[in-house]
């Protein structure tokens, strides 16, 4: 959908085929299986971002190796041996 969530009063800042599928529901009247929302959007020449999160594998495999050694601000903890 073009029209951004925030501008519906929506309390999520992104779509996702669930989300329009219950939208469509609840404020047009219109069920369709999410499957068949995909099929339209794609008919339509609407694409899918793929949202990138703070969690998981980074997109970089040299992420760490570019990002170099922590602050030295950064305190050590040392840890105690038994």
């Amino acid at each position: 959908m073009l029209t951004k969530p925030g501008d519906l009063d929506l309390p999520f800042v992104t779509w996702t085929l669930d989300r329009l599928v219950a939208y469509l529901a609840e404020h047009h009247g219109l069920t369709m299986k999410r499957s068949r929302a995909d099929e339209i959007l794609v008919a339509e020449g609407v694409r899918w971002h793929t949202q990138e999160t703070w969690f998981g594998e980074r997109v970089d495999p040299e992420f760490a190796a570019k990002r170099g050694r922590s602050s030295s601000s950064t305190q050590t903890h040392l840890r105690a041996v038994s």
